[in-house]
């Protein structure tokens, strides 16, 4: 995925876990609520609980 600005590493796993509930629920936008959902998904990436996607 590229940005048309700098952003984070964990920044950029947030969204593309975002992404990927977007297309679960066969949907074409990505709301805020796909991001909320996948901020305590990163969280568990960082403190080693889950290996990402």
């Amino acid at each position: 995925m590229n940005f048309q600005f700098p952003v984070s590493p964990e920044t950029k796993q947030v969204i593309e876990v975002s992404i990927g509930y977007m297309n679960s629920y066969k949907q074409v936008y990505l709301n805020e609520g796909h991001v909320l959902k996948s901020i305590p998904e990163k969280a568990k990436y960082v403190h080693g609980e889950k290996q990402p996607r």
